[in-house]
């Protein structure tokens, strides 16, 4: 099994994309990897490092950490509740729940009920998605290792999937496909803004499983449906849900890195992160790295953040680029009806509604009008795409020029996403 994972490893790694769709069976595989690797290192059996890994979330490195800390190997698996601190002698061979007088299974803890007490008991808290199970007496901590479960084959291969999204679920460089079709998406690059394809054809964002919303950052996004919400468009009024919408803008404030809300209730101003993919510890107060943070807040930095934040967007500018998205979605509304080969003009607009978000929130300067540029480049030659689409006759001049619109998109998008990556860096410093 670990030689299998080594190849998968070494595959990724001879692949130039930047993450790897993953099967349930390869997933399976790699946790087969990290058991291995816990056997050599603790010197247990494979039912109790899949416990202890569990119990740990996959963390392996604590898990040796916390293994080291003892002197004793039987004190640690106390401590963990892998074997137990007293075994109970039952005095009547009865069911403890329902009084069978009959066959009897127990855990090492003593503790016995019949088997269908014991399947019923499994079968609950593996539909409650619990993949970590202690056992049945409420008084004993005693966790359930995956042979005792497995014995009802009926739970196995539920079981087997509460501890692959349990991986999953754990690793900060893995995510489930938005389509949930099953499959996996593991990192390999870090990046904040490059999307993802799962092998089901779902493209989407890795931070924030939103569709594909390049060349506009998460925050940016996360920004904009906040102020989108508590800015009611032109010819609309204020939404019912407004009251909610302004208590999340007074008492709420995004991650520096990743966007994510958080609520402040007290303490100090250490605060860290909640998305496990992130963990970002920062100032409440000036957004610093805590890392960098000295004792009190640099007060230009914070004079500057304090200002950014009280600072009103001037309304024409949200208007403007309000009204160019609400455009383009029309226009892609009205071309649904188009053939199949507009897959590249769809992209476009997407790109399009996308690159006014961004550039709502760019700096103004040089950079923003080179992307202005190329955005108004990128405008006219989608324009000129719908147009020879709907025209499409079928002859040989007018499939030569749906080909020459086409091509025209891909270059200029290929530009527009190159100077991209120079434009998100001006934004993310």
């Amino acid at each position: 099994m670990s030689s299998q994972c080594d190849n998968i490893e070494m595959s990724v790694l001879r692949n130039s994309t930047p993450y790897q769709v993953l099967s349930q069976y390869e997933i399976a595989t790699v946790i087969g990897s990290v058991i291995i690797k816990a056997m050599h290192y603790l010197k247990l059996t494979p039912d109790q490092c899949l416990t202890l890994l569990l119990k740990f979330k996959w963390d392996l490195d604590s898990l040796k950490e916390t293994f080291d800390a003892f002197n004793d190997t039987q004190k640690f698996l106390l401590e963990n509740h892998i074997v137990p601190r007293e075994t109970v002698v039952m005095g009547f061979p009865e069911c403890s729940i329902c009084c069978f007088e009959g066959k009897l299974l127990s855990l090492a803890c003593g503790h016995q009920a019949c088997e269908d007490c014991w399947k019923q008991y499994l079968k609950q808290k593996v539909q409650d998605g619990e993949a970590l199970l202690e056992c049945m007496d409420s008084s004993c901590k005693l966790l359930i290792d995956v042979k005792f479960i497995v014995r009802y084959k009926e739970l196995e291969a539920s079981n087997r999937k509460l501890v692959i999204d349990s991986y999953v679920e754990s690793s900060f460089d893995m995510t489930w496909c938005a389509k949930e079709c099953g499959m996996a998406i593991k990192r390999l690059q870090l990046s904040d803004t490059a999307p993802v394809a799962c092998s089901c054809g779902s493209v989407f964002c890795f931070s924030c499983e939103r569709a594909s919303h390049l060349p506009a950052t998460c925050r940016q996004m996360q920004l904009w449906e906040k102020k989108c919400a508590t800015m009611p468009p032109p010819g609309k009024s204020d939404s019912s849900d407004s009251t909610t919408q302004e208590w999340l803008v007074i008492n709420t404030k995004g991650c520096p890195r990743c966007s994510t809300l958080i609520e402040k209730n007290g303490g100090c101003s250490h605060m860290k992160c909640p998305n496990k993919k992130c963990r970002f510890s920062f100032c409440w107060k000036c957004h610093e790295s805590w890392s960098k943070h000295k004792f009190s807040c640099d007060k230009k930095k914070l004079s500057a953040l304090q200002s950014r934040v009280n600072q009103e967007v001037n309304f024409k500018v949200f208007q403007l680029y309000f009204e160019k998205i609400e455009k383009q979605k029309k226009k892609l509304k009205q071309e649904g009806s188009l053939p199949e080969s507009s897959k590249l003009l769809v992209e476009c607009r997407q790109t399009l509604i996308h690159s006014y978000i961004f550039a709502f929130y760019l700096s103004r300067g040089d950079y923003f009008t080179k992307f202005e540029q190329i955005q108004k480049i990128l405008e006219q030659r989608t324009n000129e795409l719908s147009r020879v689409l709907d025209e499409l006759s079928g002859n040989e001049e007018s499939m030569r020029n749906v080909e020459q619109a086409g091509q025209n998109c891909q270059d200029t998008q290929s530009e527009y996403m190159w100077n991209f990556m120079v434009f998100h860096r001006l934004v993310t410093d």
